[in-house]
């Protein structure tokens, strides 16, 4: 099965979503009885993953189609991973050994990890815009750059000043106790 790069950063955020869940209900329970959330969060996560496959299937498969045709796949393929969704968690409310909230924390790892994906993105492509910006500037330093130096030098010299002052201080304290 051969899947994007894309899809495999959403599984690994995903899988570390539910991870830290199951450690915070380790933290709670203190007991074996995590093992329930555990269980119901391997059942969430199983359909998320499940859904970033069939998202990733469907967007390849809408690109190739008519805009009216792909439409209505995309709507189709979005009311099957609805569905999905519901399937995990009707598992979780109905069977007693699973935990619901296990289950909840599984599914939701979905829109988190999108969200996660999307802050990424949106980070790399201004990272992108100011590196060609620079290069545009003949790799002059941009503004925020010099104000950045700026500020650190500011910093370090009253630094100085105050470890020297405080020098001065307990020379002056020295003296006075003699």
């Amino acid at each position: 099965m051969n899947i994007s790069e894309l899809a495999k950063r959403m599984i690994i955020r995903m899988s570390i979503i539910a991870g830290a869940s199951v450690i915070g209900s380790i933290l709670y329970y203190r007991s074996f009885g995590f093992l329930t959330f555990l269980l119901g969060a391997v059942i969430g996560l199983s359909a998320s993953i499940l859904k970033v496959i069939l998202l990733e299937r469907a967007v390849d498969k809408a690109i190739t189609m008519e805009k009216d045709d792909a439409v209505k796949y995309i709507t189709l393929h979005n009311i099957l991973r609805l569905l999905v969704s519901g399937a995990a968690l009707l598992i979780g409310a109905v069977l007693p050994f699973v935990e619901l909230w296990g289950t909840v924390a599984g599914v939701l790892a979905f829109p988190f990890a999108s969200y996660g994906e999307r802050f990424r993105t949106k980070r790399a492509q201004s990272q992108e815009q100011r590196q060609e910006q620079s290069k545009e500037n003949g790799g002059e330093q941009s503004i925020e750059e010099i104000t950045e130096e700026n500020s650190e030098k500011n910093s370090a010299e009253s630094a100085k000043e105050s470890t020297k002052e405080s020098t001065e201080e307990s020379g002056e304290q020295s003296k006075e106790g003699e």
